[in-house]
C-alpha cells in the first residue's frame, strides 16, 4: 500500500517525463522547420562513345600513285557533312596489320589456282612485317581455312615454308573438289573473314581473290558491308578474269552480279584490280602490297547526341590532288 508521500513522488515522475517528452517533441518541429533544405545535386549521365576508326589509303588522282600521309593536318574527315576533330593519326609503320586473305577456287577460278597459289606466298613475304597477322580461307561451294589466324610471332618466312609445305594437298583437293559439283560462296567468305577480324583493333584488311560472281552464299552483302564498315574491315579485291569472261564483259555482256563486288570494295574503303594474265596478276599484287604499306589509320570521337542508325563519312585530302579511300560510312 503507497503512502501519500510516495505517491506524489512517482505523480511528480510522471510529469517530469511527460514534459520531457513534449520538449523533444517540439524541438525536433522547432529544428525541422529551421533546418535548411538538403537538394541533391542533379545526376549527369556520361555516355561512352565509341572512338571510329578508319583505316585509308591515298592515291594520286591524275598519276594514281600511291601517296604518303604521316600527320592529321594532312586529311579532314566528316560526318554527316560536319566537319570532325581528328583524335589522332596512326601510319602502317606504327600499328601492326591482321591480313585476311581469300582464294576462290571454284570451278570459274580453278585454272587459275597454282597462280594465285604461288603468288599468294610471294604476296605474303613481301606484304607482312614482324608482328603482323595473316590467315587464309579458300572457297568453293565449301570454306575452309587454309591457314588459321598466325601469331605475331610468326615470320612471313614461316608462314610463307608452311603454305607451300600444303601444295601438292591443295592443289589436288581443289581438283577433287571441283569435279564433285560448282558452287560460289564468294559472300559468305567475306563474312566469315569479317567475323574473324571481330576481335582485333587497328590496322585490317581483308584481300580478295575472285571473278567476283557467287551464286551459293546465304551471307547478303548489304549485311557484310554494314558490318564491315563497323569494324573497320576494308576490302581488296584482285578480280581474276579468264580471257573468255574478260571478253563478254568487254562487249557489253557483263555475268548478273558483277557489280556488286565492286560497289562493297568501295564503300568498304578498300581498292579493286582486274588482272587476266599472269602478269597482270603479278602487278595488281605489287600494287596491293604498295596500298597496304601506306595504308593509314585516323581515328575521331562523334558527338555524344549523335542519334542511332547511319551516319555517311567522307574523307578529303587537304591536298586536292589526293584522293582518300575509306569507309563510306557506318552504322552506330
Amino acid at each position: 500500500m503507497c503512502t501519500p508521500k510516495l505517491s506524489r513522488v512517482r505523480h511528480h515522475r510522471r510529469l517530469s517525463l511527460l514534459a520531457a517528452i513534449v520538449l523533444l517533441y517540439l524541438s525536433g518541429i522547432a529544428s525541422a522547420q529551421t533546418a535548411p533544405e538538403t537538394i541533391n545535386p542533379p545526376v549527369t549521365l556520361h555516355v561512352a562513345v565509341k572512338l571510329v576508326q578508319i583505316n585509308c589509303t591515298a592515291t594520286n588522282r591524275k598519276t594514281h600513285s600511291i601517296e604518303e600521309i604521316t600527320a592529321p593536318e594532312q586529311v579532314r574527315v566528316f560526318e554527316d557533312n560536319k566537319l570532325q576533330s581528328l583524335l589522332g593519326l596512326s601510319h602502317a609503320e606504327d600499328t601492326p596489320l591482321v591480313l585476311g586473305i581469300l582464294l576462290d577456287i571454284s570451278g570459274s577460278e580453278a585454272g587459275e589456282w597454282d597462280r594465285m597459289k604461288r603468288q599468294t606466298i610471294h604476296f605474303i613475304a613481301e606484304t607482312l612485317r614482324p608482328g603482323d597477322r595473316v590467315f587464309i580461307v579458300t572457297f568453293n561451294v565449301r570454306l575452309r581455312v587454309l591457314l588459321d589466324m598466325t601469331k605475331p610471332t610468326d615470320t612471313p618466312a614461316h608462314i610463307a615454308t608452311k603454305l607451300d609445305s600444303l601444295q601438292e594437298e591443295y592443289g589436288v583437293e581443289t581438283h577433287s573438289r571441283n569435279m564433285s559439283g560448282n558452287g560460289t560462296r564468294l559472300w559468305d567468305a567475306m563474312d566469315f573473314a569479317t567475323d574473324a577480324m571481330a576481335p582485333y583493333q587497328g590496322r585490317k584488311a581483308v584481300v580478295v581473290f575472285t571473278d567476283g560472281l557467287d551464286n551459293a552464299s546465304a551471307a547478303q552483302p548489304t549485311n557484310i558491308l554494314r558490318r564491315a564498315q563497323e569494324q573497320a574491315v576494308p576490302f581488296y579485291a584482285i578480280r581474276v578474269w579468264g580471257m573468255e569472261l574478260a571478253e563478254a564483259v568487254a562487249t557489253g555482256h557483263s555475268p548478273p552480279g558483277s557489280e556488286i563486288l565492286p560497289n562493297l570494295v568501295d564503300k568498304s574503303g578498300g581498292v579493286l584490280l582486274t588482272a587476266t594474265r599472269d602478269r597482270d596478276v603479278a602487278a595488281a599484287l605489287g600494287r596491293m602490297t604498295a596500298l597496304l604499306r601506306s595504308q593509314f589509320v585516323v581515328e575521331y570521337r562523334p558527338p555524344p547526341d549523335s542519334p542511332p542508325g547511319f551516319h555517311h563519312i567522307r574523307i578529303e585530302a587537304v591536298d586536292h590532288n589526293l584522293e582518300i579511300h575509306g569507309k563510306a560510312g557506318m552504322w552506330r
